[in-house]
């Protein structure tokens, strides 16, 4: 017995030394990390993504940041010292990810770093710059958990699952919708949404929902859309792969099922319509930038030119306009969500850095936290306590003769007023 307990008691202490010697560490670590502009000769910013992965669209993260670096530097970089960028790529793989995070997180060289895209992935990122105490801006990860776990090291310029969710849920019941059908693959993220709209539109009134999973690789979708609950529904959420997307479009006009199509938040980029081909007609999205129907306007002219192609224009003399701009001047293309994102989340750390001259994690955290009035592309936008956006608005977009357009025209669907 007493053998026991003092092996016990061994195990004890042997644990409370090791946690006081990787906190000592870490401390270590901390404290080596420069804390201001003084210390350093430049600012040099890790972009951690996904280059590699095939399944995403191709993205222009490359062009967005070095279009937001090139704007910095020329302007003088930050407060005199210039930035620099170095490229890793994740590959979309959980354990690379988790290995480029603490490489890049143990580099004392490294002063922020930026993306993931992958919720799952940037979970062990944040775990990994709070321990090393390195500034990570979130770009693409929505999961809304990630600002729950009182991280303070940590900012997400953009909207999460959450808000695209309930924004979905509360115009969907505005525009008389009562039967919602959700057709989802096997992904948590498709999981996760789908669960948490079924709940929304319940809890609105909406009659009657239906969840449908589909394995990833699955391209026939008969045996779901001949079911009863999906012929009826009035409206069909539609999560999967943007390789499965094509076929069941394409399916569901074959099966002359009328009712509206709305897609998730992954089919958020400007080729969407070209991507998916004709039978994307009439597919509706949510989006938190009103200029992105725009720019697709400019760049997909249909031959069908109508007046809904003219409902809107970015706003003269604002950010978003001069971006897309630059974009399209030194690319030849416009920008996508991607570029946007990356190109505002780079934005935001570096004016974060020139107000406070500090580069120290939980400083920049606060000070972006309390600051009001952030200048971004998508307008003046502030932050929560967590760290995440706030007071996001979304517009209503739909492909219309292989473009998008917003036939609600600026009206964001919190707007939404019932017939």
């Amino acid at each position: 017995m007493w053998q026991l307990l003092r092996n016990i008691l061994l195990l004890l202490v042997l644990f409370i030394v090791v946690q006081v010697w990787l906190y000592q560490g870490r401390t270590e670590i901390a404290n080596m990390r420069p804390k201001s502009l003084q210390e350093v000769d430049e600012v040099k910013i890790a972009i951690l993504w996904p280059f590699s992965v095939a399944e995403i669209p191709p993205t222009y993260i490359r062009e967005g940041v070095e279009l937001a670096v090139e704007e910095i530097n020329q302007s003088g970089g930050l407060r005199g010292k210039p930035v620099r960028v170095v490229y890793f790529d994740n590959q979309g793989d959980a354990e690379r990810n988790a290995e480029l995070s603490r490489q890049i997180s143990g580099d004392m060289s490294f002063n922020a770093l930026i993306g993931s895209y992958f919720s799952g992935l940037a979970l062990d990122t944040l775990v990994a710059t709070q321990a090393k105490s390195l500034f990570y801006v979130i770009i693409g990860a929505e999961a809304p958990n990630l600002a729950s776990y009182s991280f303070r090291n940590m900012v997400r310029p953009h909207f999460t699952t959450s808000d695209y969710i309930e924004a979905l849920a509360n115009l969907l019941i505005c525009r008389q919708h009562k039967k919602l059908a959700i057709i989802q693959d096997q992904s948590d993220y498709a999981a996760v949404s789908s669960a948490e709209l079924t709940k929304i539109f319940k809890d609105l009134g909406g009659e009657s929902t239906t969840e449908r999973i589909v394995p990833t690789w699955v391209n026939d979708f008969r045996e779901v859309l001949i079911e009863k609950p999906i012929e009826q529904a009035d409206v069909l959420y539609l999560t999967v792969s943007y390789e499965q997307m094509p076929y069941l479009l394409k399916q569901i006009k074959e099966f002359g099922i009328e009712a509206e199509l709305y897609g998730s938040p992954g089919l958020l980029h400007n080729n969407t319509p070209e991507i998916l081909g004709p039978v994307s007609e009439d597919l509706h999205l949510l989006t938190p930038y009103k200029e992105m129907a725009v720019w697709a306007i400019n760049e997909s002219p249909s031959p069908d030119e109508t007046e809904e192609r003219s409902l809107v224009k970015a706003e003269s003399g604002t950010l978003a306009e001069a971006f897309y701009k630059k974009f399209l001047d030194k690319y030849g293309k416009g920008p996508d969500v991607w570029a946007r994102e990356i190109f505002d989340g780079i934005l935001l750390y570096a004016e974060a850095v020139k107000q406070t001259g500090t580069l120290e994690s939980t400083a920049l955290f606060a000070n972006i936290r309390f600051h009001e009035g952030w200048n971004l592309t998508k307008g003046k936008v502030q932050f929560s306590t967590d760290g995440d956006l706030i007071n996001d608005r979304f517009f209503l977009i739909q492909v219309r003769n292989g473009a998008f357009i917003m036939p609600n025209g600026e009206r964001p669907v919190e707007t939404c007023q019932k017939p």
